[in-house]
């Protein structure tokens, strides 16, 4: 291993089997050196206690040659023991949950750098010792950079952002995967935040927490903003914010209005 990397054994975790469908998940604190392992549903008594060895985020087929390649066996896990036409249709389940969650990370994308872009507007705006003109090209061509950089990225709007992410929550249900949704549950938060639903910012926020900290950790670098965002979204940045998808030539208006 190389720095700042870490290798280590664990020897309870390691006796753990995989299943595409695990009842726990872990992560590793690099500050304390230690392999953490949560129950990530319900587990009756007597229940033997899974993990992942790959991403469950990958059809049938993938994982089952991921196994057999890296680690030697076929899984007879129950999601790789089913029906084929439940395969099927669980294979469209993944697929659409990784469709999605791109388009939904590019709505973070946008709405970030438009974030970024407001605040840094207002702050000259306030600013009146500093002259306008002075880094004007500089900023313009950054803004155009910016621009040029976010029209890749499919636009939609929060009330569609909100909407795409509970059906990727509502999938990764179905899929019994409900402790990845938690990125899911933090962009529905945001974006019920710029549109000012109190209620289902905190909501999806304290939920973004509940799922996340058991594979993420304390110590995720989002765990800080999301604890901030489930308590008063209204002090919040992202609150009544314009929509993602306007353009960047708006900010300067937002700014002055704001």
């Amino acid at each position: 291993c190389k720095l700042p990397s870490h290798c280590g054994a664990n020897p309870r975790s390691q006796r753990f089997n995989h299943d595409c469908r695990p009842n726990s998940a872990y992560y590793f604190d690099e500050k304390t050196l230690t392999h953490y392992t949560h129950a990530s549903t319900e587990i009756n008594p007597g229940t033997e206690i899974s993990l992942t060895y790959i991403s469950p985020l990958a059809p049938q087929q993938h994982r089952q040659n991921t196994l057999r390649v890296s680690w030697g066996f076929k899984c007879t896990c129950s999601q790789c023991s089913m029906h084929p036409k439940m395969i099927k249709h669980s294979d469209t389940r993944i697929e659409h949950i990784n469709n999605m969650t791109r388009l939904l990370y590019g709505w973070h994308e946008r709405w970030t750098a438009r974030l970024d872009l407001t605040d840094a507007a207002a702050v000259a705006a306030a600013d009146t010792k500093k002259p306008v003109v002075k880094d004007e090209q500089q900023a313009k061509k950054h803004e155009e950079a910016q621009q040029k950089a976010m029209d890749k990225i499919p636009v939609i709007s929060n009330v569609e952002a909100i909407a795409t992410a509970e059906t990727v929550i509502s999938l990764y249900q179905q899929e019994r995967l409900v402790v990845y949704s938690s990125d899911a549950h933090l962009i529905a938060a945001l974006a019920n935040c710029a549109e000012g639903r109190r209620t289902e910012a905190i909501k999806h926020a304290q939920l973004a927490l509940e799922t996340g900290l058991v594979h993420e950790g304390l110590d995720d670098e989002l765990h800080v903003d999301v604890v901030k965002l489930g308590v008063d979204p209204t002090k919040e940045p992202c609150w009544l914010k314009k929509e993602a998808g306007s353009s960047l030539s708006d900010v300067g208006e937002v700014a002055e209005s704001s």
